[in-house]
């Protein structure tokens, strides 16, 4: 890998990462649940099977395919298996509607989708060819290499090419339409590298894998782990984290606000939590208070700030910093670069940045004349070159670790025949960071229904993006007739309600 480390050329190949991990890591334990455990080389063996029978459905180089499904060890070898034969991977995420979904997928040109059992209604209405898991993986329960090889001798894979996009997983854009990110398999593997230079990453740790693997921060974890020798830790989907975290030896966890809030709500969780070597926190705003109280609970907290668009993290804290610098995002991963522009907006570039949105058969760049990509975020850096974030250029923010868009459930809003206008704003919240507020102006004067529009927006949006609190809007606000730039008036209204 070394030797090409310093090539930029598309045309540069690489051994993949899983089958170096396979030799060198052999007999490690590489993915756990709570029925299955298989090592580095089972899990490289069992991707190549895998990858044989992906080939034999006819799936060819550069296709594209779609796994909307849960976590689980079956996901990851395929994951695997897609990236080792240079098939391009979109993972996307279980709860958003089907018709966001689909016209997501169809607007990539997405070759076929894989879904769980219990996905009925992701069968119907759409030409796109559908699978499951099953068709491709076996049970991997009490699987061992011995029965992978009578099977018979997998043909080694051919090196992959280290700049051509792999993976597409989608983010928010402007407005809150779904964004496809393509990146390469040089911005996964520069990703775990300068992450587990940071935090080391290595034989005898597990990590949980706590975020969906639609989720960058839940994706990465696989290359970190086949990269370092650590064990990744799939829980069922239904456990609970904090009983996750008392079953299995863990010893690092990634979390978003919402998780981290919840865990410390029970003290035999807080002190399982003090036994882990990292808690990497990121996915958007942390409130200070949180973090305070995970530092007094000498929990051992990595505070980040990353996207999509970078593969993860952008910076993260260190062991060796002072308590004050948990309450920023951390200094640069290497790797990475970040400078603020004139007007505060944060911007990123390096290896880990992908090559460009995703339209159709293009792929649209996304980074100035010197390489340097917008991130929407505003910011400061400090004389040690510590990051804070202050906010966002635009309306959007970040819940539990999800983006929203105000304008997204505003447009939703407006399709109810009673709906004249609306206007999202966000609110603290100690657990979500922030969550959606709602102030609604009603055609006729008629009497605001709370419990019809959340069932309305529900036809239309995933839970997440529900507004916790409806208001009516003030007869003032009305009467200005400028709704959307009294945006900051009425998210003050909000607080003082609230």
């Amino acid at each position: 890998m070394n030797n090409c480390v310093e090539q930029t050329t598309a045309e540069c190949r690489v051994p993949f990462i899983l089958e170096n991990a396979g030799t060198i890591f052999a007999k490690n334990s590489a993915l756990v649940s709570d029925k299955t455990a298989i090592d580095y080389e089972c899990y490289n063996q069992v991707s190549k099977i895998t990858a044989n029978l992906i080939k034999s459905a006819s799936f060819r180089q550069g296709d594209r395919v779609a796994i909307c499904d849960y976590n689980s060890i079956e996901y990851c070898i395929f994951l695997m298996a897609l990236l080792r034969i240079g098939i391009i991977a979109i993972p996307i995420c279980t709860r958003l509607p089907q018709k966001i979904i689909f016209e997501s997928l169809e607007h990539i040109d997405c070759n076929a989708i894989i879904t769980p059992t219990d996905f009925n209604s992701l069968i119907t209405g759409y030409t796109i060819k559908k699978y499951q898991l099953t068709d491709f993986v076996s049970n991997c329960e009490n699987v061992s290499v011995k029965k992978i090889e009578a099977h018979g001798k997998e043909e080694r894979e051919k090196h992959l090419s280290f700049h051509r996009v792999a993976t597409i997983l989608f983010t928010s854009g402007s407005a809150g339409n779904p964004k496809a990110v393509g990146h390469t398999y040089a911005n996964h593997y520069y990703s775990a590298a300068g992450a587990n230079e940071n935090i080391p990453f290595q034989s005898g740790d597990c990590w949980l894998l706590s975020l969906p693997l639609y989720h960058i921060g839940g994706f990465a974890i696989l290359f970190r782990a086949a990269l370092g020798g650590g064990t990744v830790v799939v829980p069922p989907e239904k456990m609970r984290l904090s009983d996750a975290l008392q079953q299995f030896n863990i010893t690092h966890i990634s979390l978003v606000s919402t998780q981290l809030y919840k865990l410390l709500q029970e003290k035999h969780t807080i002190k399982a939590l003090s036994m882990l070597k990292a808690i990497v926190l990121g996915g958007g705003f942390i409130t200070p208070s949180l973090i305070k109280r995970a530092i007094e609970l000498r929990l051992p907290v990595y505070t980040s700030y990353g996207s999509t668009e970078a593969a993860s993290q952008v910076t993260t804290t260190r062991t060796v910093d002072r308590t004050e610098k948990f309450c920023t995002a951390g200094k640069s991963l290497k790797y990475r670069h970040i400078k603020i522009a004139d007007d505060g907006e944060i911007l990123i570039k390096g290896e880990t940045l992908f090559k460009g949105y995703v339209e159709r058969n293009r792929i649209i760049s996304a980074v100035d004349e010197n390489g340097w990509f917008k991130t929407g975020d505003i910011g400061y850096i400090d004389d040690e070159g510590y990051l804070t974030v202050t906010g966002r250029k635009d309306n959007m923010f970040i819940s539990g670790g999800e983006n929203i868009y105000p304008e997204e459930i505003e447009q939703a809003l407006s399709e109810h025949p009673d709906v004249e206008n609306s206007v999202v704003i966000s609110i603290p919240d100690e657990e979500y960071g922030a969550r959606p507020g709602a102030f609604i102006q009603l055609r006729y004067n008629k009497p605001l229904n709370k419990t019809m529009l959340r069932e309305f927006l529900l036809q239309r949006l995933p839970s997440f993006k529900i507004p916790d609190y409806l208001w009516k809007m003030p007869e003032y606000i009305i009467r200005d007739n400028n709704l959307k730039s009294d945006r900051k008036m009425l998210a003050e209204i909000a607080r003082k309600r609230l």
